[in-house]
């Protein structure tokens, strides 16, 4: 190929000592003929390269014409970065493939990529590094991987404090992540925000993946002010009947912490009566704020807690069940 390789001096010399009877030089004349050998070598393309193998999401080896990986000069599989979607790095084996929850190494494509149960691979940061969110807990509660449509609906008025509110939204990433499957095509998540206005932080399915969707909910800011419920019904209305689709259950999820000053009776009943959303309450406001719940909903899909503050998402894990016992087919229905 016209490439000219350097050979110590020493190699030179050895390698022009006098061959044997067999004329093989003594030196690296193998005790046994290569058919006998126990170790064979890994398989090369047509350009010489060798070929890595490569495992399925599912564990399974890929076969040979599946399976090429890149390398590099050294004639070694490239390494790819693989973190925890909190900057955790993964830790990893001998060969330095990044292992999963389960101590495996994670499923890899044709390029050596992290992939996901979809063998689609993880999206990565600003610095290449892949990102991979961290399995999601057992749970005693159902798990929806079907086609629903869900609206949640955030307080983020003064009866917040900024600490609670935070803590209300790393509830909600976790109940999320524990209880729907978010991939495309199963469970599409919205999110509304109000104070004395409303606002659509997050549209109905406008993003790219879950990190991205949980991401953006970190990200989300308080609008502040008087709660005006109202307003956050009528949004999720219009996001629904736009961004909905026909004959997909809808469910409507509002995290509330204090009483509304507004007339949202109207609002509420066409939710639930003309779009024939479903809707569930978390409380965690006083008396006066609960004793608003029957107006929006029936008593048994209101969950009430004394503070967010050291409320586990499991609290909130009889959504998940009711969503699945009475609106998800049983054979879509995946237990924990």
């Amino acid at each position: 190929s016209g490439n000219y390789v350097t050979v110590p001096l020493e190699e030179a010399v050895r390698k022009g000592s006098p061959a044997d009877g067999s004329g093989k030089y003594e030196e690296t004349k193998p005790e046994s003929p290569v058919e006998e050998w126990s170790t064979s070598a890994a398989p090369t393309d047509e350009s010489g390269n060798y070929i890595f193998p490569v495992i399925r999401p599912d564990g399974t080896p890929l076969g040979t014409e599946e399976s090429r990986v890149t390398t590099g000069v050294s004639e070694k599989p490239l390494r790819y970065v693989a973190i925890y979607t909190d900057g955790r790095p993964l830790p990893t084996n001998e060969y330095g493939s990044a292992l999963g929850d389960d101590g495996q190494p994670l499923p890899t494509d044709a390029a050596g990529r992290p992939v996901d149960s979809s063998f689609v691979p993880y999206p990565t940061n600003n610095l290449g590094e892949y990102m991979i969110p961290p399995s999601r807990r057992p749970s005693q509660y159902c798990f929806i991987s079907s086609h629903i449509e869900l609206i949640v609906v955030l307080d983020t008025s003064n009866t917040v404090k900024v600490l609670d509110y935070r803590v209300m939204k790393e509830l909600l990433k976790s109940f999320l992540s524990d209880h729907f499957d978010l991939s495309q095509d199963k469970v599409r998540v919205g999110v509304v925000k109000y104070g004395d206005t409303a606002e659509v932080p997050i549209s109905l399915g406008d993003y790219d993946n879950v990190d991205d969707l949980l991401h953006r909910i970190s990200e989300t800011r308080r609008v502040k002010g008087k709660p005006q419920l109202e307003l956050a019904l009528k949004e999720v209305a219009g996001e629904l009947l736009i961004s909905g689709s026909e004959d997909v259950p809808k469910f409507v999820l509002l995290l509330k912490n204090g009483q509304s000053t507004d007339d949202f009776q109207e609002a509420a009943e066409a939710l639930r009566d003309d779009i024939g959303a479903t809707v569930f309450i978390v409380e965690a406001g006083d008396e006066a704020s609960h004793g608003q719940d029957k107006e929006i909903t029936s008593d048994d899909k209101v969950i009430r807690i004394k503070q967010w503050r050291g409320t586990d998402s499991e609290a909130l894990g009889p959504i998940a069940d009711m969503i699945c016992k009475v609106y998800i087919p049983a054979f879509l229905r995946i237990p924990i």
